[in-house]
């Protein structure tokens, strides 16, 4: 049901190159893609079946919540096996919880050139 967020951007960059208007990503997509332009009725009375299953989005009042706070709520194995792909591409791509601003290094007034001198990098 998903891709690999580095794959797809590659068959979306050839895709660009190609001058391809559309672009169907995963073979589910395919086969919905081509269910739908057979049987569109079909097609959009199951989708509005699924709707409804679907849980309804936050309620006014309601407040979002952090994924890496209900994996700490739920702390389930199912809920860690369901959530391994999302929290490996999270690692990889630098998405983890953390400080949520690096300070920038500190340097020097001398390195800065604010002794009245210019930079080192700029001296002849």
């Amino acid at each position: 049901l998903s891709i690999d967020a580095e794959r797809a951007a590659r068959r979306i960059v050839a895709a660009a190159r190609r001058g391809r208007a559309e672009l169907v990503l995963t073979l589910p997509a395919m086969v919905a893609t081509r269910v739908h332009g057979l049987l569109p009725g079909t097609t959009t009375r199951a989708l509005g079946l699924v709707n409804r299953v679907l849980p309804r989005g936050g309620a006014a009042g309601q407040r979002a919540e952090a994924g890496s706070a209900v994996d700490v709520r739920l702390g389930t194995r199912a809920f860690r096996l369901l959530t391994s792909l999302t929290r490996s591409a999270a690692r990889r791509f630098g998405q983890v919880p953390g400080p949520t601003a690096v300070p920038p290094p500190v340097r020097s007034a001398r390195a800065n050139g604010e002794d009245g001198e210019p930079p080192a990098a700029v001296r002849p």
